[in-house]
């Protein structure tokens, strides 16, 4: 639901992908950025740290922060703080090679 409402399902890439891949569903453009979200969070992992890919895969999977934290020993807002922003970015420029090279 949250994607429904993301400025992301806009992107020129994003519709192009919707339009080749879901081209008769009226939700296509959000199933597209959640397929382009998922592959661009698969890219992204091998340039992260093993915590860093930790906490992106549960994170990813909709598992909480503060879940995470029990599970990896660190505080929710050392992870809110360190690593949400730093794999949020590492996330971002893989969607963003993704969306640019969808033609």
């Amino acid at each position: 639901m949250r994607l429904r409402r993301s400025p992301l399902v806009k992107l020129p890439g994003v519709l192009r992908f919707a339009k080749r891949r879901h081209p008769n569903n009226p939700h296509g453009c959000v199933l597209a950025l959640q397929e382009l979200l998922l592959r661009a969070v698969d890219v992204s992992l091998p340039a992260l740290s093993p915590r860093e890919r930790r906490f992106l895969e549960r994170y990813a999977g909709g598992q909480s922060i503060a879940a995470i934290g029990r599970e990896m020993g660190m505080s929710r807002s050392h992870l809110s703080s360190v690593y949400r922003p730093t794999v949020g970015e590492a996330v971002a420029v893989a969607l963003r090679s993704l969306v640019d090279a969808t033609p």
